[in-house]
């Protein structure tokens, strides 16, 4: 008989917690509902966050499946944790439940949950809840009241504060922080913001642009996850499928604000960000003959340890 959320609460606080029994019971679960109960106490985060519970996140990762998109498996992603990918999916989920909620039923109640799970899904690097945030915060800057110092300080500022998290995520993160950017720059445009206002948000959307084509190589997990294996032109609001296409829109509409010098400063500026931040290295484990002596061998063992222990950190 399956157990009870508060039966098992319990047995995460025993002294020698019973590892295969909660993980046997956890993994019938929902992967949102496994969420939520995750983050109702900081004991269950501190016991479900130990490494010998690994497995039960990768298998919660390996069957999570969408109704509306049969096709779409939740893929293991550079920079993060299997832990990371289901509590993140998990709680987007949830605040997209409560939200529903909230629109049938327009009880603060739900909206308050909404913004408390979506909060935390953003905390778990969820770019689904990334996503959503955006587009709350452009319909809280869109009305007529808004100034130019509005849109800087709600949108500018929060982009740049998104950044780090957003990059993880590669590619995805990138066109996500892109169409931020292009969304404050034609906002500047339309507030009549300072040319140079205007130009410094072109600026970082081509800055964007062009490290989430860098990135491309290794992104294709994450683009699976970010649009539900549906492709990048659920990136952008016109459906463009391909970056140079979007690049290209952007040529065309910043022509007046940024030059063909100021967007190759930026490319320069991405493609450092790329090579110091972003990019994958593989380590090449040092050649050893099979006729090595022992000392050798053992060379050469050490000698690979010690590039690996020397090696870039998982970011």
């Amino acid at each position: 008989m399956p157990q009870s959320q508060a039966q098992i609460r319990e047995l995460l606080k025993q002294p020698k917690v019973p590892v295969d029994e909660i993980i046997s019971e956890l993994s019938d679960w929902q992967f949102h509902d496994l969420a939520l109960f995750y983050t109702h106490s900081q004991t269950q985060k501190n016991v479900l966050d130990m490494p010998i519970f690994d497995r039960l996140w990768r298998a919660h990762r390996e069957k999570i499946s969408l109704a509306d998109s049969p096709d779409f498996k939740l893929k293991k992603q550079i920079g993060f944790s299997d832990r990371e990918l289901v509590l993140g999916f998990g709680l987007y989920y949830s605040a997209m439940s409560f939200k529903k909620q909230y629109q049938q039923k327009s009880l603060p109640k739900y909206e308050e949950a909404f913004l408390k799970y979506l909060k935390l899904a953003m905390q778990y690097g969820s770019i689904q809840a990334f996503r959503i945030a955006l587009t709350k915060l452009q319909v809280e800057v869109s009305n007529e009241k808004s100034s130019v110092q509005d849109l800087v300080d709600n949108v500018g500022k929060v982009l740049i504060n998104w950044k780090p998290v957003l990059l993880k995520h590669r590619t995805p993160g990138a066109l996500l922080l892109a169409s931020g950017f292009h969304f404050f720059a034609r906002k500047l445009i339309e507030k009549q913001g300072s040319a140079a206002q205007i130009m410094a948000a072109y600026q970082s959307l081509w800055e964007q642009l062009h490290l989430a084509q860098l990135c491309l190589d290794s992104s294709d997990d994450a683009i699976n996850n970010a649009y539900l294996c549906m492709g990048l032109g659920l990136s952008n609001a016109y459906d463009l499928p391909a970056i140079e296409i979007m690049k290209k829109a952007v040529r065309e509409e910043s022509e007046t604000f940024m030059s063909v010098r100021q967007r190759e400063q930026m490319e320069i500026i991405a493609a450092s960000t790329f090579d110091t931040k972003l990019q994958i290295v593989r380590l090449k484990a040092p050649a050893f003959s099979l006729g090595s002596s022992n000392s050798e061998h053992t060379k050469t063992i050490k000698e690979s340890f010690k590039n690996i222990i020397s090696g870039p950190g998982r970011s």
